[in-house]
């Protein structure tokens, strides 16, 4: 999808000049790009989020159904959890 961008300068001043200009256009499509991979990554956190939570709710049915590997399953659970609570938050 293409996306016209124009300069914030024009924006504000009412012109620029042309160095200034480039300067400001590809700032903004730099921005837009993060802003880009931004929403990418928050995609793919919902989807292993939404993940986790079907697998969570598998394991916790075999447990409760007395599955032969229970204890594996909830020495996994746990170290999953671990895992999850261990990793820094930015």
């Amino acid at each position: 999808m293409a996306v016209k961008v124009t300069c914030v300068y024009v924006h504000v001043f009412g012109s620029c000049d042309s160095e200034t200009c480039k300067r400001c256009v590809l700032c903004l499509l730099c921005v837009q790009l993060i802003q880009n991979k931004f929403s990418e990554f928050q995609l793919g956190i919902e989807a292993g989020s939404q993940r986790f939570e079907r697998v969570d709710k598998m394991a916790t049915a075999l447990v409760e159904e007395e599955n032969p590997k229970s204890t594996l399953i909830l020495e996994r659970q746990e170290d999953l959890r671990y895992i999850l609570l261990c990793v820094p938050i930015y």
